[in-house]
């Protein structure tokens, strides 16, 4: 039979990964407006696993890779969780080769995104403190792209960022235990104190 009698909230790393998620869409699309560059407004998705289409691009899908935990105690734990946001971009040859194209979109989508998340407006995530300690964009990687003949290419790259946050456990009321009388008594010597039958 269960013993949680309460229902178990979405933990933190949840909670954060879904804010990645939207920071980075109305973030992107604000700067498909301030940089006057439609090809900022991308396809987000989230915790996807299923290969993308080259006609869903350009695109970005944000997933929870790992977690560990550190400074433990009855109620808290810090959590540092690592989240990868993948890109995915591609390009038709026009005036420039279509690879050429292909990866100098997805580096622009690649800064942008570093920039957005080290922009210290967002240090917290927009969290109130002390929730999250900490957000790094760890690594920044670009996979060997697959050559072919194709005048349609295309080229994948993943930001990592960290973020260290506090998950908490709720608390259970201690049961209380029925207090009894003995007949001990506590007695004291000069030699400290000792324990002698009560009446």
């Amino acid at each position: 039979m269960s013993k949680i009698i309460n229902p178990i909230p979405p933990q933190g790393f949840e909670i954060v990964r879904d804010r990645i998620a939207d920071i980075l869409i109305d973030e992107l699309a604000s700067q498909a407006v301030l940089c006057a560059d439609p090809e900022l407004n991308i396809n987000v998705f989230l915790e996807r696993f299923n290969t993308l289409d080259k006609s869903e691009f350009p695109a970005a899908n944000i997933a929870l890779a790992t977690g560990a935990y550190d400074n433990e105690n009855m109620k808290t734990v810090d959590g540092t969780y690592t989240y990868y946001v993948d890109f995915y971009s591609s390009s038709k040859t026009t005036t420039e080769r279509s690879d050429t194209l292909a990866n100098k979109k997805l580096q622009k989508y690649l800064g942008k995104a570093r920039a957005i998340f080290k922009n210290p407006v967002y240090k917290t995530l927009g969290f109130a403190p002390p929730f999250i300690s900490k957000v790094t964009v760890a690594t920044l990687d670009i996979n060997p792209p697959t050559p072919t003949n194709d005048a349609d290419s295309s080229v994948e790259g993943r930001l990592s960022i960290t973020v260290r946050l506090v998950e908490t456990t709720e608390l259970i009321e201690a049961v209380l235990i029925a207090g009894y009388e003995t007949k001990i008594k506590i007695g004291e010597t000069n030699k400290g104190y000792y324990y002698k039958g009560g009446v």
